[in-house]
């Protein structure tokens, strides 16, 4: 999965925020801001990653419980493919 090629993700300095360019702001319109945790998990998804490999990612970096950073991350992922801003 990544994030699509009509959005890019923005470092404001205090947050993250995910903006739509392109033929994206036909169908979005506004922005989704994110905290830090959030920001890398979407700077994760400019490559071709999977769900695991993000997972894994973040709890190695972070030395949380996996199970817990499992269900946190599958939550944006999840809330990320609703609005359309990722490609399985």
């Amino acid at each position: 999965m990544r994030l699509k090629d009509d959005f890019i993700l923005h470092n404001t300095g205090e947050d993250f925020v995910i903006i739509a360019t392109g033929e994206a702001t036909k169908n979005f319109n506004g922005i989704i801001k994110l905290n830090n945790m959030g920001g890398e998990i979407v700077g994760l998804l400019t490559t071709d990653i999977s769900e695991e490999e993000i997972i894994k990612a973040i709890v190695e970096k972070y030395e949380v419980e996996y199970e817990i950073a499992r269900e946190d991350i599958l939550n944006l992922l999840d809330s990320l493919r609703k609005v359309g801003v990722i490609l399985d």
